[in-house]
Formats: C-alpha cells, structure tokens, sequence
C-alpha cells in the first residue's frame, strides 16, 4: 500500500486520488523545520512513516537520473534511477488545492561553487587560448609576404621601430644593425 501524502487539502495516493511518488521528511534538523514550515500545519509533527508526494516540489526538485563522468574516456555516463528521488536542498512549495497565497516561489538554486569555480575557469581558458590563436593568426600576416616588393615594404616598416637598416638594391635586400658601442677607458 502506497503511503499517503501529509500535506493538507492533498489526494497523493488516498483511493480517490493520483498516484504519486512520495518523499520522507530529511534527517537534516535545518531542512527538516524548512519542509514543516512548508506544510503549514498547526501543532502537527511528523512520524517516521510522513511523506511529501511529488505535487508539491517543483519540477526541477526531482531527479529521475543520474550522471557520473568518467575521466579516462572522457564521457558522461548518464543512467535513470529505480526510484526518483530530491534535489538534496529541496522544499516543497507548491500547495495544490490551497488557495495560492500560501504556495511560495521558491527562488532559482544556486549552482553548487565547485562547478562554478570550474564552468568560469574553462571559459577563461577558452577565451585566452582564442586570443592567442587570433594574436599568432595577426603576427603570421604581419610578417608574411609573397614577393621582394612586399618584403622591401615589409622591411621599411619595421625599420622605424629598429635599430635595423635597410638597404634596398634593385635586386636584393641587406639589413645592417647598428649598434652604438660605448668604450670605457
């Protein structure tokens, strides 16, 4: 016999009602007075046997797979559980057949810090390995050339920002560095 659902005004599994998955009430002490606040029943404490059914968490509250990655064959191994279960922070919220004053929004879960801390380094990562390949892409064009002409113009221009001369003659091109010694005595 399934068991019945706690929260008042709900059907979870009585005779006449849907048939849903249930949740018993958390071990945690601090989520567990979050789930009795929720249930908004005066003078009323849970046993062992209470359970929430499914229509009063929100959708995204309730697991129906899980994933592991594996770090050798770089895959994401995804399977469906047996039994569905909760989000290890969830609350039910949601209160049908009550009026809807007493049903809260819950607010948008936070993503666990780990995982941020890793999603905003690969994307650091991939930003700075595309510049790089854009800067290696500029410095490429800024030095090739196809002809003489364009290696003598080429040429010219890094001579303003040198200590190279460039020497052009019809047919070739010689570089001289200059160098100011100085000589102690």
């Amino acid at each position: 016999m399934p068991r019945r659902c706690c929260m008042p005004n709900c059907r979870g599994n009585y005779d006449n009602g849907p048939k849903v998955s249930v949740f018993y009430f958390p071990s945690d002490e601090n989520l567990r007075r979050k789930w009795l606040s929720a249930v908004h029943r005066q003078d009323w404490t849970p046993s062992k046997h209470s359970v929430i059914c499914e229509l009063h968490f929100n959708k995204d509250d309730i697991l129906s797979s899980t994933s592991m990655y594996d770090p050798k064959t770089g895959i994401l191994l995804t399977a469906p559980l047996d039994r569905r279960r909760l989000r290890k922070d969830a609350i039910p919220s949601k209160l049908p057949g009550c009026p809807s004053y007493l049903s809260s929004h819950q607010t948008a879960v936070r993503e666990d810090p780990e995982i941020r801390r890793g999603r905003l380094e690969n994307r650091a990562l991939q930003i700075a390995i595309q510049e790089s390949v854009d800067t290696h892409a500029k410095m490429i064009d800024a030095i090739s050339f196809d002809s003489l002409d364009q290696m003598k113009t080429k040429l010219s221009e890094c001579e303003k920002h040198s200590d190279w001369v460039v020497i052009n003659k019809s047919d070739s091109v010689r570089l001289v560095l200059l160098k100011h010694l100085c000589i102690k005595q």
